[in-house]
């Protein structure tokens, strides 16, 4: 049957992105008429504002995350909403492009994730919704990888779909990997695109790690890659640590690796099953 989301946005929400949008439109404009640098760094005062503060989570479940833009803005994004009736929203994203541009269509990405998130929203639905909201309005090469999950601790469950984005790596108690890349296409490139999420059984001892390009495509001085399989090996031989000492963990090699230097922004989400 039809799903019952495939209507239109509500009134509530279109006003929201509306008011979202004239936003972003007076930061452009602003850019445009002053400083430059001092711009830079307003922009950069929204997006951190914009990101969870606190360590927001449910029963049986840690949450850590770290956000380092290569750069005085950010292309990278990620969001931990309480959606209530113990269920939890954690999400990240990335848009292909670098600076003020890139920076000003994750805050529109964002805004549209806030909207529409709620407790008995699918996550392939949302996917289809912000995508909906973007496609057509990007400039030509530009688009978003993204990654949405709702973690419900009633039933032990994680629902995730992957809209092209990096596949976040569970790591079982006992070692063993999965990678959570089910779902469908970049977001802003098929309008009507329909997708696909799938479930997992979250268990104690399981870390699930959730990471933008910027950790997997950092090189060292050869030129070699970190790559999803040294992420893999990093997260199995740190899977006894919790949420925030396995954020840690990856920060510290990823830094060690490419001697401090990051190429492209940086963020980690760690969710931890206690």
């Amino acid at each position: 049957g039809q799903s019952p989301y495939t209507d239109d946005y509500s009134g509530v929400e279109r006003d929201f992105l509306l008011t979202v949008a004239d936003q972003l439109a007076l930061h452009i404009e602003n850019f445009r008429l002053r400083d430059q640098d001092w711009e830079l760094s307003r922009v950069r005062e929204l997006q951190e504002r914009l990101l969870p503060k606190s360590a927001a989570g449910i029963k049986g479940y840690d949450i850590a995350h770290v956000w380092r833009p290569a750069r005085s803005v950010s292309g990278d994004y990620y969001d931990v909403i309480e959606l209530g009736l113990d269920k939890l929203a954690v999400c990240i994203g990335d848009v292909i492009g670098k600076g003020m541009p890139a920076a000003l269509l994750m805050s529109n990405v964002q805004a549209a994730v806030k909207a529409v998130a709620s407790h008995d929203m699918p996550p392939a639905e949302v996917c289809a919704r912000v995508n909906r909201v973007l496609a057509g309005n990007l400039a030509a090469g530009n688009f978003v990888t993204f990654f949405y999950s709702m973690i419900d601790s009633a039933t032990s469950e994680l629902i995730y779909t992957n809209a092209g984005h990096v596949p976040p790596v569970l790591v079982r108690k006992d070692g063993t990997v999965a990678r959570l890349e089910s779902g469908g296409a970049l977001l802003g490139v098929f309008k009507n695109w329909t997708f696909e999420q799938e479930r997992v059984q979250l268990r104690p001892g399981d870390r699930l790690v959730m990471v933008t390009d910027g950790i997997t495509e950092l090189k060292d001085d050869t030129e070699e890659e970190f790559g999803e399989e040294r992420l893999e090996r990093l997260i199995v031989r740190h899977r006894e640590a919790g949420a925030a000492g396995l954020k840690d963990r990856i920060l510290e090699a990823v830094s060690d690796f490419s001697n401090g230097t990051f190429q492209d922004d940086v963020t980690i989400v760690v969710v931890a099953a206690d």
